[in-house]
Parts: C-alpha cells; structure tokens; sequence
C-alpha cells in the first residue's frame, strides 16, 4: 500500500511539472500577454470563426487542416478573448507527450519510478529547441501521435509482430488525426504500416496482416467519411479539395527545373533539418545505433528518414517543421542514460535530478523565442507611435481606434499574416480570405484579386497594413503604400483612410503598421 501511495504521489508531481514548464515556456500561458506568432493567432482567428458558425475553406480559407481549426475552436469555448484555450490544450498534449514517454522509457527501465521521472524528457525535449517557436503548431500536436506509434513499434517488436486488435483502431485513428490537421507530417505513420505489413507478409501471417490492415482502415477511414461528411453536407467538400491539397501541393514551391536540378534541391531539402540541429542529429544518430532492444533500430530509422523526406516532398522546409524530428531524440536520450547508468550505477539519481532540473533551464538556452514573450506583469513592454515605451501593444491601441464605432469590426490583413490584431479587437475574419498567406501573385492571384474585391466593395470596416522598416518610422500614405501590393492599392487608397500607426517588436521582430477606416 505504502509503495501505491508513494507511486501515486510520483505521478503527480510528474503532471505538476510538466504544467510548471508549460507555464513557463508557451507564450499562450497566463503567465504571458499574448502569444505573438502569426500562425498561432492565424489558427486561433480560424478556430474563433468555424465556432461562429463559418464554414473553413468554403466561408473562410487557410491551408492547414480541418482538425488543426477544430482544435482552436475548442480552444475558443474556453476563452474567445485571450489564448487561455489555447493553453489548455497545449497543456492535455503535453501530457499525452509525458505518457507515452514514460511508456518508452519503461523499454529502458526496469523501475517505474526511474520511467516516470525520465519521461519528462518528452515534454521538455518537445519545447526545448527553436523548433518549437512560441507554440501552437500542427507539429506540436503531431508530437504526441509519433511518440505513441514510437511506442506501438516497441511494442510489436515486443510481443513477436503482434498487436491487440484495439491498438490497431487506435494506430489508424492517430493516422487519420494527423492527416487532417496537415497531411505533411505523416511520414514515420506510413513507415510504421508498411513496416508491420512487410514484417507480417513475410511472416505469411495471413490473419495478423488482415487484422492489422482492416482494423487500421477502419480507425482512419470512418471518422474520415464522417468528416468529409459533415463538409458535404454544408455544400465545402469541393472547397476543402482545392485549398487543403490542390493548393497546399501547387501552389508555391514547386521546381521548375530539371530532373538533376530537382534531385539536388531535393538532397538540399533532405539535409536542411539535419543542419538546422546538427548536434540533436548527431545524438538521435548515436543513440538509435545504440538501441538494442528487439529490433527497433532499422524500424526508428526508417521512420526518422521518412518523416525526413515527407518534409522534403513539400518543396521547402521551415524551422518549426523539425520538431517532428525531436520524438527520435527523447528515444535516443533514453538509450544514452540507460547506457550510463549501466555503465555507473551510482549516476541514476543525479541523472534523474538532472532531468527534473534541465527541462526548465534548457528550454531558456535552447528556444530562444521563448525570451520573446511578454510577461504580463513587465513594465512598459511596448513601444508607442514614435517609439517611447507604453504597456499598450500596438493591436490593443489599433483595437481601441475600433472599438470606438463597432464592437466587433471587421478587418483585413491585406499584406501579412494575421498578427494578432482579430484577438485584440474580440473579432473573426468575415471575408474568405482575411489575411495574407505566405505566396505571390503569380502562385495564387486569387487571393490578391479577392482583396481588392473586399476593399473596393467596402465589406470590411478596418484595413491592417504592415509598413516595411526596421525602425519606428514617421509613417504617411507614401510609405505605407510601399508594402501593398500593386493590384490592391487603387481600393485602399479609393475607399479607405489612415487613422493610426504604431510600431512594435512581434516575436522580436520589429514591425511598423498602419491602420485605415472606412471612409
């Protein structure tokens, strides 16, 4: 009963940690102002409008998945006004990071209790390099469904190529979960199937390989049709096709050159998240060599690589995709602590004492955004129209110009990413397309076209427009002209007029805006 308890008591502390280090290192915590990253207040913009009602791709587009504005929709019955939503559900996926963690590290661990403690590794590792940003990512929420299938390949090398039929359901509803939030990120997932389905097939387990593929379509395949359902019935199947894989996949990146041009931009891409964090590499590399138990070490491999190259086949590679990466990392480091152990057994309880203390220290050396975010209890944070401090950021000025004729204005971002400006302002985007998403006018026209439609239209009451500059800039019509794209200035100018202008640094990048009204 005494170890129960004492067990009992471990489990909590280990939840109250990885709340403490949530707190302190997602900018969507309480404990900050805001989170400033574009495509965190992007999605939290999508979510607050699918929750009032607005269809995602046929009322309302972005690239990312269905699921990925699910998940801010709930985050917006939460809190509609602040990220605190937001937290909350970064929070329950770091813990089902925590969980599966502690299920691989008990592979390496004989003692529970030494399991439980070094599955804070998973968390920590999860929030503690750049890759991580500010949080809100698809990758982040990725994070946990790798580190599950991480434990699923364990366990079928385990139990001989064998699975419990409801781990099969559960393996193709995590398919179908990462899928529809961004389709990107399922490399080391289809890994894993093929990896099983192979293994079975030459095995001749006829009835393991029917069992295995049947009950993983069904866990994939049903709360698909459900979904696509659901968007048929609202008249948007046809428009989530078009925006979520048409122009996720040709829109921009594509290489125009030929096959020994795209095969060395393609080995570029492979190595560009190996670059980024060359010494994580080194030690993933390491440590998977090192892996002995079962035969995990190919299978890890396999879907590290494949992760690798489904980040390759979308023709670029940004910094935060690298977190889908860092699940092979907290499994190596598992390895590499076994090893020391063995080797010095006496090493066990500083490496457990290091690992309670590390995850909050390294997250501050090695996430260098996370010195971005703005306590919300600092002094003067911000920087006012002519660049003096003010504890009034420049959206919550902007939103105050607003709110003096509407409660809830419309906006439009007509030349960057949502900013923050939506949330400031206790609005959702109206128009289909609200802000500016990362491609030109030649990659997707439609958008630009659309901007001018809305503002030559009149049918927003607000138009945000970041104006080019490093510094806090005596901002006129001349200069805020300069970051407008030619085919939209004619109905800006036309229909709207400058009423304020602020200066700001968002996610430690300086930023000048301008704010137009409605004439």
């Amino acid at each position: 009963m005494t170890k129960k308890i004492g067990r009992i008591i471990l489990i909590v502390v280990m939840i109250m940690l990885v709340i403490g280090l949530s707190l302190v290192t997602m900018s969507a915590s309480p404990l900050y102002r805001t989170n400033q990253w574009v495509d965190t207040n992007a999605m939290f913009s999508m979510g607050r409008a699918l929750a009032s009602g607005m269809v995602p791709y046929r009322d309302i587009v972005e690239q990312r998945g269905p699921l990925m504005f699910g998940l801010f929709a709930i985050a917006s019955f939460i809190s509609k006004t602040s990220f605190i939503g937001v937290f909350v559900i970064e929070v329950i996926n770091a813990l089902i990071v925590y969980f599966f963690a502690s299920k691989i590290a008990a592979f390496y661990f004989d003692n529970k209790n030494v399991a439980s403690v070094l599955g804070l590794l998973g968390p920590g590792v999860m929030v503690g390099t750049h890759a991580f940003e500010l949080g809100g990512a698809p990758e982040e929420f990725a994070f946990p469904v790798i580190m599950g299938f991480i434990y699923l390949a364990f366990l079928w090398q385990r139990h001989n190529k064998q699975l419990r039929p409801w781990l099969y359901l559960i393996a193709g509803f995590g398919l179908f979960y990462v899928f529809w939030v961004k389709y990107a990120m399922i490399g080391a997932l289809i890994i894993f199937f093929l990896y099983v389905g192979f293994g079975l097939l030459a095995d001749r387990n006829w009835r393991g390989l029917f069992m295995a593929v049947g009950l993983s379509l069904i866990g994939f395949l049903v709360p698909s049709a459900v979904m696509l359902g659901v968007f048929y019935q609202h008249h948007a199947l046809q428009s989530l096709i078009d925006v979520y894989f048409k122009m996720n996949m040709m829109a921009y990146g594509e290489n125009q050159n030929g096959i020994i041009s795209q095969l060395v931009n393609s080995l570029g891409l492979f190595a560009e998240p190996i670059n980024q964090h060359w010494l994580i590499t080194a030690i993933t590399a390491v440590g998977l060599v090192l892996t002995k138990i079962g035969r995990q070490r190919s299978m890890l491999f396999m879907m590290f690589f494949g992760t690798v190259a489904m980040l390759v086949l979308t023709h670029f590679v940004r910094e935060y995709y690298v977190l889908l990466l860092m699940p092979f990392f907290v499994v190596a480091l598992f390895q590499l602590f076994a090893w020391l152990i063995n080797w010095q057994k006496e090493l066990l309880r500083p490496v457990m004492l290091l690992v309670m203390i590390g995850i909050f220290v390294i997250p501050f050396y090695g996430n260098s955004y996370i010195k971005t975010a703005t306590p919300r209890d600092a002094h003067q944070p911000f920087l006012a129209r002519h660049g003096q401090p003010t504890d009034q950021s420049v959206q919550e000025r902007f939103a105050a110009d607003m709110h003096k004729k509407s409660k809830h204005p419309s906006i439009l971002m007509v030349n960057s990413l949502d900013s923050g400006f939506f949330l400031a302002a206790n609005t959702h985007p109206v128009t289909r397309y609200f802000h500016l998403m990362n491609m030109t006018y030649d990659e997707f026209p439609e958008m630009y076209n659309s901007f001018s439609d809305t503002m030559t239209h009149r049918r927003v009451q607000y138009v945000v427009v970041f104006v080019p500059g490093n510094q806090p800039l005596a901002i006129d019509m001349r200069n805020t002209l300069n970051g407008v794209h030619p085919y939209n200035k004619a109905p800006l100018v036309k229909n709207y007029r400058l009423i304020d202008t602020g200066y700001q640094l968002l996610a430690g990048k300086p930023k000048n805006w301008a704010l137009f009204e409605l004439k």
